[in-house]
């Protein structure tokens, strides 16, 4: 992602590794292609899989720094230091540049919360691991991954940590023995074969690690550093086979910025299409002897137009600054941006960029400024060490509360205001092992089964006071996007949720409400999500998973009751309402309004109506919400908040809006006697 650095010096020496490797204006083209995929993916401007520039960028990236390393080596001119100190040269000073400019805005845009997790992603970063703060951060609960300024830079980290141990490996290699072309080859190889099957299996299983950690995107790194080191004879010498090479190579990189999109499993397999073409392209032109000159195709000579190579030239800075100038934009804005302001913040990143680019890059990287390598090392290392002492200042003072007053911090604690948050696995449930609620401390058998997603997490507190009571015992069964429903699964984007499990854990639920005599089910989902989700999978639709679910539960005897969707906004309540306490913003005019949507599938009554015939007791809280005048759904009542992020109840707005609800739904004889 960052290397735009080459030699114009030609190898004189027709045995060397890195052959002919010279500054080739076509890899600064290709980086451009690479760095607007991400941009114009970011500003939704028709790129849905142009995320796949990141993984651009790390072929080219490997490719390079393995090329110039061995070129040292081979010359008798590398050092670790010198490695470094070019390095920092070219990272360090645009990047902290930004960070800090992230910080300073941060304290104007951000949330106590927001802001602390930037303080503490400030150092992670500073110490190139902010792709492993991302993966732990990156849970159900710990907000949408594009209100974080920092997320970016998770790519630098992965590469910064590629090259601790690749100019370790190579300078140990050398004095051991003298630099190996098939040792490398097979070295590369083999790191590529058993990353790419890391990942392949990480995408299935874990892919939140798959996506940020380095071993499972190292592979494509390695496939740039291999690239690097083929011998002249696997260099393209026949014009058309190079012609047929780039062109298709172009192809492979561009087919998935548009068919990608933010539910194609990635990486895993569906790297290796934008990641072996970009290898195409670069190998299409490389120079086929000791001359040095690259053997320029149609694709080669398209990517060394003067333009795309400009856009070369500033796409660090473009990569680093686009996507804070986004984030920040969302934080100042309760609705999603429009086509205009996209445009209008493309143009601002790209005016950040060239700046960058003129007065901190270049004169750092051409030592106009700072020139001895001892002062950069101070330099860098006093600044670095400021920005870390201030992000863990703004860690421990908890986002620094202060910028607010006592109104908007009631309003700003709500987004932590949930108390029951735990997932069961399908072990627990399969083992009868699920958890009490209500008048947990009875011998009594449990009575009630409260069975859905994170919406009923957020059901809980309130109906925990009802069954306490009343004396009876619940248990529940809940897993975050997974749906409540027998014989269908969601594949939600973010990777969340028990997937292709799912059918398994409902049927397992089942099960426990047969054996143990389940007398009430209560099922609770963001049936919304459902509704529209594309990515799902069963034997069944979702509408007829959830008549089935109805039918089944009622045959073994459980009298069920089915919740409808407590109202979602468009915005962040809290957010909103810390706006409408410091901004004069009007809660009336951006809360969600009365809808024909039913609550539960489709809009009208005719779903519902089949619920009912299906076996279901309807709970409609939807109107509990409305504001007196039943123009718009309430975000909070009496000065209390009602809601965490944008769906999700505060357990004092379940307690407040749905335990009196509950009260007066649910009959006398709930829980006490099989229907």
């Amino acid at each position: 992602m960052t290397d735009i650095v080459g030699s114009n010096e030609p190898s004189q020496q027709p045995d060397r590794i890195v052959e002919g490797f010279c500054y080739r204006p076509d890899i600064d083209g290709l980086r451009a292609i690479a760095v607007l995929a991400v941009v114009l993916f970011h500003a939704g401007l028709g790129f849905p899989g142009g995320y796949v520039g990141v993984d651009v960028f790390f072929v080219i990236s490997g490719f390079l720094i393995t090329s110039l390393i061995i070129k040292d080596l081979e010359q008798d001119k590398f050092s670790l230091v010198g490695f470094w100190e070019r390095r920092v040269r070219r990272i360090w000073p645009p990047l902290i540049v930004m960070s800090v400019g992230c910080l300073l805005a941060g304290w104007f845009y951000l949330l106590p919360d927001d802001y602390q997790e930037l303080g503490e992603s400030t150092v992670w970063q500073n110490l190139f691991a902010s792709n492993i703060f991302f993966w732990r951060e990156s849970g159900y609960f710990e907000g949408p991954a594009d209100e974080k300024p920092l997320l970016h830079t998770w790519s630098l980290a992965v590469e910064e940590q590629f090259y601790l141990f690749l100019p370790l490996l190579l300078s140990v290699v050398a004095k051991v023995n003298r630099l190996s072309r098939r040792f490398l080859v097979s070295a590369f190889a083999a790191g590529i074969v058993a990353s790419l099957a890391l990942s392949v299996y990480g995408v299935a299983h874990h892919p939140g690690a798959t996506f940020y950690l380095l071993p499972t995107r190292v592979w494509e790194l390695l496939l740039g550093s291999l690239l690097s080191v083929l011998s002249i004879r696997f260099l393209p010498r026949n014009h058309r086979v190079s012609e047929f090479a780039g062109a298709l190579g172009l192809i492979a990189i561009a087919v998935p910025c548009f068919l990608y999109d933010e539910a194609t499993p990635f990486p895993g397999l569906s790297a290796t299409i934008p990641c072996f073409g970009t290898a195409l392209v670069i190998w299409s032109s490389m120079p086929t002897g000791t001359a040095g000159v690259a053997n320029q195709t149609l694709v080669g000579k398209l990517l060394s137009n003067r333009g795309l190579v400009f856009v070369g030239f500033i796409s660090y800075s473009l990569y680093l600054w686009h996507w804070p100038v986004f984030v920040f934009a969302k934080h100042s804005s309760f609705f999603p941006l429009s086509l205009g302001d996209r445009v209008k913040l493309l143009g601002l990143s790209f005016f950040l960029a060239v700046v960058s680019w003129k007065f901190i890059e270049t004169p750092f990287r051409l030592k106009a400024v700072f020139a001895k390598r001892n002062q950069l090392f101070k330099l860098s290392g006093a600044i670095s060490t400021l920005v870390v002492v201030s992000g863990v200042a703004i860690m421990v003072a908890s986002g620094i509360q202060s910028r607010f007053s006592n109104e908007a911090l009631t309003f700003i604690q709500a987004q932590d205001d949930r108390e029951f948050t735990t997932n069961q696995t399908l072990e627990e449930v399969e083992a009868g092992r699920l958890p009490r609620f209500g008048k947990a401390s009875s011998e009594r058998r449990p009575s009630v089964l409260l069975w859905g997603d994170s919406h009923a997490h957020s059901a809980m507190p309130a109906l925990d006071k009802i069954l306490k009571q009343r004396g009876l015992v619940g248990v529940v069964a809940t897993h975050s996007a997974t749906s409540p429903v027998l014989d269908y699964y969601r594949l939600p984007q973010n990777g969340y949720g028990l997937r292709e499990s799912a059918p398994k854990f409902s049927r397992a639920v089942l099960s426990y409400a047969e054996t143990v005599d389940i007398k009430e089910v209560i099922l609770v989902g963001c049936w919304v999500s459902d509704h529209e989700s594309v990515a799902s999978g069963g034997t069944i639709g979702f509408d007829e998973a959830i008549l089935r679910t109805i039918s089944e539960l009622r045959n073994i005897g459980c009298r069920v009751w089915v919740m409808l969707q407590v109202p979602t906004h468009p915005v962040d309540v809290p957010r909103a309402l810390v706006y409408s306490a410091t901004r004069n913003i009007k809660l009336d005019e951006i809360a969600a309004k009365p809808s024909k949507w039913n609550g539960l599938y489709g809009d009208g009554s005719e779903f519902l109506q089949r619920a009912i015939t299906a076996g279901a007791r309807l709970l409609n809280p939807r109107p509990e919400f409305l504001d007196p005048k039943g123009y718009y759904f309430m975000m909070a009542k009496d000065g209390c908040p009602l809601y965490v992020d944008k769906g999700h109840l505060t357990a004092a707005g379940s307690r407040l809006i749905l335990a009196p609800f509950f009260d007066r739904s649910l009959p006398d004889d709930f829980g006490q006697s099989i229907p």
